[in-house]
């Protein structure tokens, strides 16, 4: 058991529910927000708390307690062990993040573009699961302003929270600025493409929507590979968070052209199934995603301050070329 001071109130509900701290995931203790695996009899959970005072995240918890409740059913969701008003309690999954099984599967090819049979199994699975994801019921038609708003909030969260690992401030400043730059460039390109479907009438049909649907919330366990993380879930078109998924694949196989093929045709053969614009809304919309992604990750590490200011000029340029 961990020695962490947690929040007061959070402490009586673990003694309440008669619950062992193993690990604190995470903390925010401005927010009063907290992920915690937990131990209670044999089973190990995840409980996800929020103080009663904290109203705004209080709400994104109570919006992800909905979601399992309505889908706990569900084969790619941990199982529900408990909710209350402030509290999840969901079965831990135990096994690698999808993202970390790329990078480790990756590290074992040693350079060469060999595609194996675990690899092809592994994205098998993945497709399997969008599938289970796409089947969910859907909801009214989302036209060009709330495809808009939703496409926007994810590229923001991108380019605004990449990882900031410099230590010098130049180099930071520099980064923000870029990174306001590339922000406002891409919402314009996002602005555009809304407007070519309101302009052609196209809708979409609204699914659950997961928000934030990166490779380290698919995680891969014996159960099959689960999805967590639910507190941004809304109704949405479900091409938004299938590009993210697949540009973030084909960004880790970027050296590796066999395998962003395989996963390419696969990707394009489970989206041929389902609604007729859905595939050219993935097109256009992943390649955006992938130079979001490039910049995100191609930022985020130390390098010479002479790297930022070739990037200043390079990538401002190239997405103001890009067209959709």
């Amino acid at each position: 058991m961990e020695n962490k001071i947690l929040d007061i109130d959070l402490e009586k509900d673990i003694k309440r529910l008669n619950l062992e701290v193993v690990k604190v995931i995470f903390k925010n203790e401005k927010k009063q927000r907290y992920t915690i695996l937990v131990k209670q009899g044999d089973e190990l959970n995840i409980l996800k708390w929020n103080n009663f005072n904290e109203e705004n995240h209080l709400d994104l918890l109570k919006k992800e307690i909905m979601f399992y409740k309505e889908y706990q059913s569900e084969i790619f969701l941990p199982r529900l062990r408990l909710s209350e008003s402030n509290l999840l309690l969901i079965e831990y999954i135990k096994g690698k993040t999808l993202r970390s099984s790329i990078i480790y599967y990756i590290s074992c090819l040693k350079g060469q573009d060999h595609i194996t049979q675990d690899f092809e199994i592994l994205i098998a699975n993945l497709i399997s699961t969008l599938k289970s994801f796409y089947s969910l019921e859907e909801n009214n038609n989302l036209y060009d302003k709330e495809t808009s708003k939703r496409i926007s909030d994810y590229f923001n969260s991108l380019l605004i929270s990449g990882p900031m690992d410099s230590s010098k401030i130049l180099e930071r400043n520099i980064l923000r600025i870029i990174r306001r730059l590339l922000s406002r460039i891409i919402n314009k390109k996002i602005q555009l493409y809304c407007k070519q479907l309101e302009e052609n009438d196209i809708s979409f049909n609204s699914k659950v929507f997961h928000g934030d649907f990166h490779l380290n919330n698919l995680l891969i366990s014996d159960g099959g590979m689960k999805i967590i993380d639910w507190e941004n879930y809304d109704k949405g078109p479900l091409f938004i968070d299938i590009s993210y998924c697949y540009a973030m694949i084909m960004f880790l196989l970027r050296d590796l052209p066999k395998h962003q093929e395989l996963v390419k045709n696969k990707f394009n053969a489970f989206l041929c199934e389902y609604d007729p614009h859905l595939k050219k809304s993935f097109q256009d919309i992943n390649r955006l995603f992938y130079l979001a992604i490039s910049v995100n990750r191609s930022f985020g590490h130390q390098v010479p301050i002479s790297y930022f200011l070739k990037k200043i000029f390079i990538f401002p340029f190239k997405l103001i070329n890009y067209s959709i």
